[in-house]
C-alpha cells in the first residue's frame, strides 16, 4: 500500500472538477468570506506570516486526479466532524439474542427489550434480556434457526418459549460485541468496490436495535466541496444506506452542515453559501439521491425553528449550552460515517470530531472562541442526552487518507486495498482510527504530524476572520494535545472515557480480510498502549 503524491497548483486545485454552480457560489461569497477589518490585526498579520513561511502547511496532494473542487478551502480549519461519531458504550446491552434472529433478523413478536436499551454502563444481562420472539420478523441475511429466546446474564426469566424461526441463507454470524472494534482490509477479490467493503463489515455488526421501519440518521462529515478523503466517502453512503434498506429500515436520512469558512447560517435565517451546493460538488448528494436515501441539510432549516438546547452530560463544558437540530429527536436511531484525516486545529478529524457539524453557528463559535475545553467540548456534544440514546455505531471507509494539514487539503494516501473500521463504541472506533491514520501519515512521504504551536494562533483567529460569524462568549486559547503520540495523549479520547467511567483495560480489535501488514500491526500496539487485543 504505496502512497502517492502530486503536486497541484493552487489553480488546478481550486478549478478541478467544478461545476458552474458552485463556481458560481464562491464568486459570490468571496467578499463575504474574510473580514477586511479583521485581516488587519496584527494577529493575523503573524498568522499569515506563519502560514506562507509553510509551517506545517504542506500543500502537496497525492493522486491529484481526486483533488477537491474547492480548492484548499482554507487550511484554518473548518469544523468538519470527521468521522462517525458513535460514542463509546452509547447502544446497551440487551443482554439476550431474539429467537430466529439471524444475521440481520429483527426481533421477534415476543417483544422488546425493556432495560439496558441506550445505557452507558448497562447492568449486566441489561434487564432481562430480548423476551423471546416468534422466529423474528424477517428471515436475516445469513441468520440460522432460532431456538428460543436465550436468557439475559442477570435477566428475570430465560427466554424460552420462542418458536424457531426460518434460517436466513449463508452462514451462521455471531455479531460483534459493542466494545469491539472490526479493523477490516479486503482485496480485490474479495470486495471490488467501497461499498461492498462496507457491507461485508456491515454482515458482522449487530443490528438487533433496528426495527422494521424504523428511520435512521446517517451523519457525514462534509466539511467542504472537496471530495474523500476531504469528507466522507460517497461509496460508505452508499454501502450504509443499502444494508440499512435491505434490513427493513424505513426512512434512511443523510446529512450534514459543511465547515464555517464554507457555509454560514445567522440569526434571522441569513446564509451565506449551502452545504447542498459543496454536497453536489464532492459526490455525496448524489450518493444520497442514488441510493435511495433522503438528503437533509442543517443550515436549510430555521435558525430559530430548527434547533433545539440539547442535554449535555453533567460538569459539562458548556456554560451557555449548545443547540443542535430537532432532526435528532425524530428519528430512532444515528450512525456516524467519519472520514480519517488531519486537521490543522484539532489535529485529527475521526467519529468524536464528526459531531461538530451537529452545532447551531452560535454554539459552534463558542466551541472555537472558548477554546481552553475545546476537545472536551466537541466530544461531549456526542454524549447529550439525544443523541446518546439513538447512536447506534461508527463506520469510517478510508479509500484514501488526508495525512497531513487538513481539514480540506493536504498530502493524500491511497489505501489499496481500502481500510474499514467499525464499532458500537465511539471511543474505540477513535483510538484504533488514530493509530491508522497515524501509522499512514509516518510512511507517507509529504505526511505531516500535529503542529500544537500552530493550532492555537489558527484558532484564536478563526472566529474572527469570519465575516458575521460572532457570539459573546468569552474567549481562551485552545489547549492542545498531542493525538499523534499515543492514545492517552488524544484529549477527545481521554474525555470520552471519562464520561464511560474510566479507560479500557483492553479493547477488541476484530481483523477482518487480509491481515494487516506487520508495520501496521506493530504501529497499532506502539499508538494503542497495549490496549489493543487482536482476534479473527
Amino acid at each position: 500500500m504505496d502512497g502517492k503524491k502530486n503536486k497541484l497548483t493552487e489553480s488546478s486545485f481550486k478549478n478541478s472538477r467544478k461545476p458552474k454552480k458552485q463556481t458560481a457560489l464562491a464568486t459570490r461569497n468571496k467578499s463575504a468570506w474574510l473580514n477586511p477589518q479583521a485581516m488587519k490585526r496584527r494577529e493575523f498579520v503573524r498568522l499569515a506570516a506563519i502560514s506562507t513561511a509553510g509551517l506545517s502547511l504542506p500543500l502537496t496532494i497525492s493522486c491529484g486526479e481526486d483533488s477537491g473542487s474547492n480548492g484548499g478551502g482554507g487550511s484554518g480549519g473548518g469544523d468538519i466532524g470527521s468521522g462517525g461519531n458513535n460514542a463509546a458504550g452509547f447502544s446497551g446491552s440487551t443482554g439476550g439474542t431474539p429467537a430466529g434472529a439471524g444475521s440481520g433478523g429483527i426481533t421477534g413478536a415476543g417483544g422488546t427489550p425493556t432495560a439496558g436499551t441506550n445505557d452507558i454502563n448497562p447492568p449486566a444481562g441489561g434487564g432481562g434480556g430480548v423476551p423471546a420472539g416468534s422466529g423474528g420478523a424477517t428471515a436475516g441475511s445469513g441468520g440460522t434457526a432460532g431456538a428460543g429466546g436465550t436468557a439475559g446474564a442477570g435477566g428475570d426469566t430465560a427466554g424460552t418459549g420462542g418458536t424457531a424461526g426460518t434460517a436466513g441463507e449463508g452462514p451462521e454470524q455471531t455479531p460483534t460485541g459493542k466494545s469491539d472494534v472490526v479493523l477490516a482490509i479486503h482485496d480485490a477479490q474479495q470486495a471490488s468496490t467501497g461499498e461492498q467493503a462496507v457491507r461485508l463489515v456491515l454482515k458482522e455488526m449487530d443490528f438487533s436495535w433496528l426495527s422494521p421501519g424504523d428511520s435512521v440518521f446517517i451523519k457525514l462529515a462534509c466539511n467542504s466541496g472537496n471530495p474523500h478523503p476531504a469528507v466522507t466517502s460517497p461509496q460508505a453512503v452508499r454501502g450504509v444506506v443499502a444494508e440499512l434498506l435491505e434490513r427493513g429500515a424505513g426512512r434512511v436520512i443523510v446529512g450534514d452542515k459543511a465547515g464555517i469558512e464554507h457555509v454560514r447560517h445567522f440569526a434571522g435565517d441569513q446564509r451565506h453559501g449551502a452545504t447542498r451546493d459543496l454536497m453536489q460538488s464532492n459526490g455525496l448528494l448524489a450518493a444520497i439521491e442514488e441510493s435511495g436515501a433522503e438528503a437533509y441539510f442543517f443550515d436549510e432549516l430555521g435558525f430559530d425553528t430548527g434547533y433545539f438546547q440539547a442535554t449535555p452530560p453533567t460538569a459539562n463544558n458548556w456554560p451557555r449550552g449548545l443547540r443542535v437540530p430537532n432532526i435528532i429527536k425524530e428519528v430512532n436511531h444515528i450512525i456516524y460515517i467519519p472520514r480519517l484525516g488531519f486537521h490543522i486545529i484539532a489535529g485529527c478529524s475521526l467519529a468524536l470530531k464528526c459531531a461538530v457539524g451537529w452545532l447551531r453557528d452560535d454554539s459552534r463559535h463558542d466551541m472555537h472562541n472558548d477554546a481552553a475545553k475545546f476537545y472536551a467540548k466537541y466530544t461531549e456534544v456526542n454524549f447529550v442526552d439525544e443523541i446518546r440514546s439513538r447512536f447506534r455505531m461508527a463506520i469510517s471507509l478510508s479509500e484514501k487518507m488526508l495525512v497531513s494539514s487538513g481539514p480540506d487539503s493536504g498530502t493524500i494516501y491511497t489505501a489499496q486495498p481500502p481500510v474499514v473500521i467499525a464499532s458500537a463504541d465511539i471511543a474505540n472506533h477513535d483510538a484504533v482510527a488514530s493509530a491508522v491514520l497515524v501509522h499512514y501519515a509516518k510512511v507517507t512521504p509529504g505526511g505531516g504530524t500535529y503542529n500544537t504551536v500552530m493550532a492555537p494562533m489558527v484558532n484564536s483567529g478563526f472566529p474572527a476572520m469570519i465575516q458575521g460569524w460572532t457570539s459573546d462568549a468569552p474567549a481562551s486559547a485552545l489547549a492542545t494535545r498531542a493525538f499523534d503520540q499515543g492514545v492517552s495523549q488524544d484529549g477527545a479520547l481521554t474525555r470520552a472515557w471519562e464520561l464511560i467511567g474510566g479507560r479500557p483495560t483492553s479493547i477488541p480489535v476484530r481483523l477482518l480480510g487480509q491481515a494487516p501488514e506487520e508495520a501496521l500491526k506493530s504501529f497499532l500496539d506502539t499508538h494503542g498502549e497495549g490496549l489493543f487485543q487482536f482476534t479473527t
